[in-house]
């Protein structure tokens, strides 16, 4: 029924330090079984492939193959194990059951409908997990206290790769990497909004929390939130090679909300980024030093952190309200309390190359209110990258003059004086149409291999509905045949029945004639 042989390791791709993962070979391979009919619930046949499989093992979930997920799975318990993904996966709309039993991940009321950890795990196959996320949308705008699941929960995974999968329709966050490290995530195409007049909320690409060598590259986000976003005590993370479209950016936080810990932030390179219709490019946000409330069920505030050696480094963008934006009042829109109550982070290093700017805070940064801003320097580079107002900005969308700090701007800032003061804005317009053109071709290309899996997808299922006509009018024409035959043997049991009881007719007649004779004799 399934083919036998599991799919083709993808590459892995190396981790932040440029190191590669060790995964030896699966020496067993297990198919998981399937009721296909999207309304059984799947997990046992899951579980018991996985339990099968483990410590050695490769899992298949077969193409054309649909799987009901109506059961919260905990999978940290893997070792040494592949799952093999190239059906659809769906979870349930059982919103009672995933509020009480999806696993609670601490951090901003997080939840995920499964959580897959362990050592040495890699999930891919080209399949799709979809977290039929329309119900939630529908049930958050009409209560802002219900709990989200998450689609996919990375959840104390020590050694994997995750990628060359499709994501759709979360009812939260896409991706949730937690107490984590060396981990790969490549080739996920995310996409899934919402089909009502009630927006998709807080579907943020990827979250990364307490988890440190981490690898993001080579994706699509379609979203409503951030892309990618750096939590708390993140370290050593590399994200490559993005197209983000409709997000609010790349962004560091929030920090600083919970009163008594400290979050860290440090070690992130962001490079070759392609950013589409979005809020911001590059994005820092920090909870002041009083309790503030961003919404019903965000709070926070009081908090301490740090964040260092941080560099976005090449990013494209078109149609983006800010290239940078720094946020040191997340939440709390009251600016008296602001000043009154700073943030309590106390370094912040971060360093913008190539999409107009370069930040180099010396200590404590903050929004335009002036909520303890200490910078050091803000510089414009020459290719601008088609932001109409760069610099460090508040929430509320209001930008301070972009200019040529004195003193250390660092080098992309001399190197803009120097090219401005030769009369060359030609080159920088030049070095900016390239980025867009480079951008907008990695965009023509992911459409294009997302339209050809579709596409391929479609050919699939129609050469097997095809089949399935043909058998069904095989199945058909079979039933007509045999409808036939007995309607011809129905017609010769008639035509047998009347002669015999014409037969009968006369015997009947007979038997009356000789009743006559008998009648006469008898007198």
């Amino acid at each position: 029924m399934f083919p036998r042989t599991p799919s083709t390791r993808p590459a892995f791709g190396a981790l932040p330090d440029g190191s590669t993962l060790h995964s030896p070979s699966r020496s067993k391979v297990c198919y998981v079984e399937s009721n296909n009919d999207l309304v059984t619930d799947d997990s046992e046949f899951i579980l018991q492939a996985l339990y099968d499989c483990n410590n050695g093992g490769h899992v298949v979930f077969p193409a054309n193959t649909s799987y009901l997920i109506g059961t919260a799975l905990d999978l940290t318990f893997l070792s040494h194990i592949d799952l093999d993904i190239r059906g659809y996966i769906l979870f349930t709309n059982d919103t009672d059951y995933w509020q009480a039993h999806s696993f609670k991940q601490i951090y901003q009321n997080a939840t995920t409908f499964f959580q897959l950890g362990g050592t040495d795990v890699n999930v891919y196959g080209g399949g799709t997990l979809d977290g039929n996320g329309q119900i939630w949308y529908d049930l958050y705008a009409a209560n802002q206290y219900i709990l989200r699941p998450i689609l996919f929960g990375t959840i104390g995974l020590h050694g994997g790769f995750i990628g060359n999968l499709n994501l759709i329709y979360s009812p939260e966050y896409y991706n949730f990497v937690a107490n984590s490290s060396s981990v790969v995530f490549s080739n996920i195409f995310i996409t899934g909004y919402s089909k009502s007049n009630n927006t998709a909320k807080n579907t943020d690409g990827w979250d990364t929390y307490r988890s440190s060598s981490i690898t993001i590259q080579n994706s699509t986000v379609n979203n409503g939130d951030d892309c990618v976003s750096f939590k708390p005590n993140s370290s050593s993370i590399l994200v490559q090679n993005m197209h983000c479209n409709g997000s609010h950016g790349i962004s560091i936080g929030s920090l600083g909300q919970y009163i008594g810990e400290t979050d860290i932030v440090e070690g992130i390179l962001v490079k070759n980024i392609s950013m589409f219709n979005a809020s911001d490019g590059a994005r820092i946000k920090v909870w002041p030093g009083v309790q503030s409330e961003l919404s019903g069920d965000l709070q926070g505030g009081g908090g301490t952190g740090m964040v260092r050696d941080v560099l976005y480094d090449g990013m494209t963008i078109s149609n983006v309200d800010y290239g940078i934006e720094i946020t040191g009042c997340y939440g709390q829109s009251n600016l008296t309390l602001c000043n009154e109550f700073p943030i309590e982070v106390e370094e912040v290093e971060i360093a913008v190359d190539e999409i107009g700017a370069v930040v180099d805070a010396a200590g404590i940064v903050a929004d335009a209110a002036g909520v303890g801003t200490d910078v050091a320097g803000v510089g414009m580079d020459a290719a601008g990258a088609g932001t109409e107002e760069v610099g460090v900005v508040e929430e509320a969308g209001v930008a301070e003059e972009a200019g040529v700090a004195e003193g250390e701007a660092g080098a992309g800032a001399e190197e803009a004086e120097s090219l401005l003061e030769e009369g060359e804005e030609k080159e920088g317009l030049l070095v900016r149409l390239e980025g867009l053109l480079a951008g907008v071709e990695m965009e023509m290309e992911k459409v294009e291999a997302v339209a050809e899996e579709e596409e391929e997808g479609l050919l699939e299922k129609e050469e097997g509905l095809v089949k399935g006509a043909e058998k069904s009018l095989k199945g058909k024409k079979g039933l007509l045949k045999r409808e036939k035959d007995l309607l011809k043997r129905e017609k010769d049991l008639l035509k047998g029945k009347r002669s015999l009881l014409k037969e009968k007719k006369g015997l009947l007649e007979k038997i009356e004639e000789l009743l006559q004779e008998l009648e006469i004799v008898l007198l």
